[in-house]
């Protein structure tokens, strides 16, 4: 009887762990282009909730796309990087009332000075 007791609190104890899965954290994605008309591609997209730590870094795909998941619920900022040399060096767009299972498109237009980009 005690070992099923036991067994039972372990399995309790599980169940009441970090949440996950489906819905929990919002979901941000979008383009990051230049001013040129081009997308930026291998950007740096980092979300940074307020008063908390940075999530782990996205990084944009040859067509400019990126998507970062599990942004905790309330507000913060996205801080796009990591640009070419002839572009602004960083660009920020605050965000308010990030929601669970929530989805936003945040698109960034960075401001380069060349025509032909690398």
């Amino acid at each position: 009887m005690k070992m099923l007791a036991v067994g039972g609190l372990i399995l309790w104890l599980s169940a009441c762990g970090a949440p996950s899965g489906p819905g929990i954290g919002a979901t941000f994605s979008g383009t990051v282009s230049n001013s040129q008309g081009g997308v930026i591609n291998n950007a740096t997209v980092t979300v940074t909730p307020t008063g908390g730590s940075a999530l782990p870094a996205a990084q944009t795909a040859t067509d400019g796309t990126y998507t970062v998941s599990a942004i905790p619920i309330g507000d913060g900022s996205v801080t796009v990087s990591n640009l070419p040399g002839v572009c602004a060096p960083s660009a920020t767009i605050q965000y308010t009332g990030a929601k669970n299972g929530g989805h936003r498109t945040m698109n960034f237009t960075i401001a380069c000075t060349a025509t032909t980009l690398p």
